[in-house]
């Protein structure tokens, strides 16, 4: 573990308290520590509060600041200086990336906080566990965001490396994607640590890694079912605690108040975890392994290949000496005996005991029995089969090694202007020729419709108008009449109501009325009493002569507008990506299509009903003429090596497939179309494939691996044998040709 602090290691007894700030992709928590004589001890420790946009961090970092400072005493000084724990992502070569680095700085401005050094997570969290346990830690420790997972591999309380990996829909195939990453042919530790800002999904997390079948696994080794544990989000305010403390005061432990135990009943009630020097690292040799040496090249030890080449040159020199110098029987079964002792070891000692060579140098083979030319022609058919067996092994078998390199990355954006009337590139105005693709789509949809309407009859009736005043009352058509539950009526004729003879005797006249609505109930009843327009009740009133009828509503589908407009949408849709389909198959190998640029030069539509009618579903036929930008792709990275050709670090080349645009449709004048290209480069360190096959022809797998990790940027590697032989045959081939080098970039 590593802490980068930029204040001197101190003793003092002065009481002070320090912020320790842990941010994660989606999760911030804080928590108040103070140093008491060795230890670090935590005062308060705030809830995970949840940011997504950089605007979200500031506040939810003053959230959780605010909720810690409102636990504490009243006496005590509300901290300044501040231990940041971060991801690993966060840092590169030991120092916070500049766009994280941002937020930082940020963060201390607008709250008035003091740096004081950062740690990374992982180291952080393998340093508590090894002050909690009294043992180097090893393991997989998991933090988990809602769009990646961070994959970090720690050995004997050291951190190996960590990996990025994009979420998906697994949790188990994410993590093994990120394991593979590390080497693959190492076993990997049987224990993973799960830390998470939202407390409430480690255990679903946590169950998925239990259920998953680790050890049929093929990507990676997996010796035991490994064992899932929940780190708190309480326990990495810890951790990042005791690394500050450490580094800042020489603190040997963390423990936390009395009144936060009383708060937190998950914490210890004592202290925590203790520091002790303790030596984790284990001999490598007395495992039976050899670091930083190829044991094919020790000089007592030899090889099986080796001593092969010695035998078969012994027995060579054997024969040799033998047929220059009369030997005498008992001599010669002396010497053989003493080169059997040798093949006895590879286990060919039972042929040559078969053959005897001549006692005379000049006794010929017409001599010899025909029981021993038979041997002779048999043993020199063996000889010719292993002879053709070596040089097989020798010259037939083929490699691929592909080289996974992190690649630096480089982004860029571009305003460029396709001219189709260019004959070339300018890269000081930034033109490329082009010229424009055009197709014409059709098609037809049907969807169903979504309008309601309600139809219906309105009710009729006749009234008697009763007027009890002493002056003629003229009823006009469309006069409004209101029965006792507020149902409107409409007067459809005029009528003059004579004035009232006597008290008990009105003047009346009869009308047809019609109601103001449809629906069944306006079918009123006969001697419903109305009100007539801005009549008085009690002087002048409608009564009903018979029943209303005729009242009738109901709900029916029609076509809405929002019908018309998304089937529109939505057949348009499908009919551009025809039209880019079919540009895109119109193309040459060597052109690109600036698939923003499509536009719909011309379109007709054609419903099979209005607005407003009356239907269940509704048909749009529709033809569109497309047109889109097209460049070539030469020309295109011509331009991205133009812009970023001096931005490339020593050492790194650009390769036109390590390039990923994204193009944005301006707008077109005078026939020259403006292109937005957004563009990011991934640099590749310079790898001599010819020095790497120098580097690796003949060596086993595992021993080019160790070769390749010394490449610049190398994460991983892949070798594919053709064929793949058994045990030590199975080594990379003899011959340089036969070897082929990808190197390509980690996705």
């Amino acid at each position: 573990m590593d802490l980068k602090t930029v204040l001197p290691k101190s003793k003092s007894k002065k009481k002070e308290y320090f912020w320790s700030l842990v941010l994660e992709q989606d999760w911030v928590q804080a928590g108040i520590w103070e140093v008491f004589e060795d230890s670090s001890r935590v005062v308060v420790v705030s809830p995970a509060v949840h940011w997504k946009t950089d605007n979200e961090l500031i506040n939810s970092v003053d959230t959780a600041l605010s909720a810690a400072v409102g636990e504490l005493e009243d006496e005590k000084v509300e901290p300044s200086k501040t231990v940041f724990g971060v991801p690993d992502s966060w840092v590169d070569e030991g120092q916070i990336e500049k766009s994280y680095l941002g937020k930082i700085k940020h963060i201390c401005k607008e709250l008035s906080l003091t740096p004081t050094g950062f740690v990374v997570l992982p180291e952080a969290i393998a340093h508590f566990y090894k002050s909690k346990e009294k043992s180097s830690f090893t393991g997989v420790i998991l933090g988990l965001a809602s769009e990646s997972i961070e994959v970090s591999l720690v050995k004997d309380g050291n951190l190996v490396g960590t990996h990025n990996v994009a979420r998906s829909v697994s949790l188990v195939n994410d993590v093994v994607e990120g394991l593979v990453r590390f080497s693959p042919t190492q076993p990997i530790p049987s224990r993973f640590v799960v830390f998470d800002g939202k407390e409430a999904e480690l255990e679903d997390a946590r169950q998925e890694l239990m259920k998953a079948d680790w050890q049929s696994l093929d990507k990676v080794s997996v010796l035991h079912t490994p064992k899932i544990e929940i780190l708190e989000p309480k326990e990495k305010v810890l951790a990042v605690s005791l690394a500050g403390g450490s580094e800042i005061a020489d603190t040997k432990k963390v423990s936390v108040t009395k009144k936060q135990e009383t708060k937190d009943e998950d914490l210890p009630k004592e202290e925590l975890v203790q520091v002790d020097d303790i030596e984790g690292k284990k001999s490598v040799e007395s495992l039976g392994f050899v670091l930083g040496e190829d044991i094919a090249e020790k000089p007592d030890e030899t090889s099986g290949r080796d001593k092969v080449a010695s035998a078969q040159k012994d027995v060579s020199q054997t024969i040799q000496d033998k047929s220059q110098e009369t030997v005498e029987p008992d001599s010669f079964d002396d010497q053989t005996a003493e080169k059997e002792s040798i093949f006895a070891k590879i286990g060919i000692s039972s042929f040559l005991s078969k053959f005897k060579l001549p006692t005379k140098p000049n006794e010929t083979f017409k001599s010899q029995s025909k029981e021993k030319r038979v041997l002779v022609i048999g043993t020199l058919v063996l000889l010719v089969l292993a002879a053709s067996a070596f040089f097989a092994w020798w010259y037939v078998p083929k490699a691929t090694v592909t080289i996974y390199i992190s690649p630096k990355q480089q982004e860029e954006s571009v305003t460029l202007f396709i001219d189709p009337s260019a004959s070339s590139v300018n890269v000081e105005d930034n033109i490329l020729p082009g010229n424009v693709k055009k197709v014409s789509v059709s098609g037809e949809r049907t969807a169903s419709t979504t309008g309601e309407k309600t139809v219906g009859e309105k009710a009729k009736g006749s009234v008697e108008i009763r007027n009890g005043t002493s002056s003629p009352v003229r009823v006009v058509a469309g006069t409004v009449l209101i029965s006792a539950n507020d149902l409107n009526f409409v007067a459809d004729n005029t009528a003059s109501v004579s004035a009232a003879l006597s008290p008990t005797d009105p003047g009346k006249a009869t009308i047809d009325v019609t109601a103001e609505d449809i629906g069944s109930e306006y079918n009123l009843a006969k001697d419903e009493v109305f009100t007539v327009g801005s009549h008085d009740k009690a002087e002048v009133d409608a009564v009903s002569l018979s029943d209303f009828s005729g009242g009738t509503s109901r709900e029916i589908s029609v076509v809405s507008s929002s019908d018309t407009k998304n089937l529109q949408d939505e057949l348009e849709e499908e009919l551009l990506e025809k039209a880019i389909e079919e540009i895109t198959q119109d193309l040459d190998s060597e052109e690109e299509l600036v698939e923003k640029s499509i536009t719909i030069s011309d379109s007709e539509a054609s419903f099979s009903d209005k607005v407003d009618d009356e239907a269940s579903t509704l048909k749009l036929s529709l033809s569109l003429d497309v047109e889109g930008v097209v460049a070539k792709s030469d020309d295109i990275f011509a331009m991205v090596e133009d812009i970023i050709g001096e931005k490339v670090p020593s050492g790194y080349v650009l390769r036109d497939e390590q390039v990923d645009t994204t193009f944005n449709y301006v707008g077109e004048e005078d026939g020259v179309y403006e292109i937005d290209l957004r563009f990011k480069a991934n640099l590749l360190p310079e790898v001599n494939p010819d020095e790497v096959t120098e580097k690796i022809v003949g060596k086993y797998p595992g021993v080019a691996q160790d070769y390749l990790t010394s490449i610049p940027g190398f994460t991983r590697a892949e070798v594919v044998l053709t064929p793949r032989l058994p045990g030590r045959l199975g080594s990379l081939p003899k011959v340089e040709k036969n070897i082929t080098i990808i190197v390509t970039a980690e996705k």
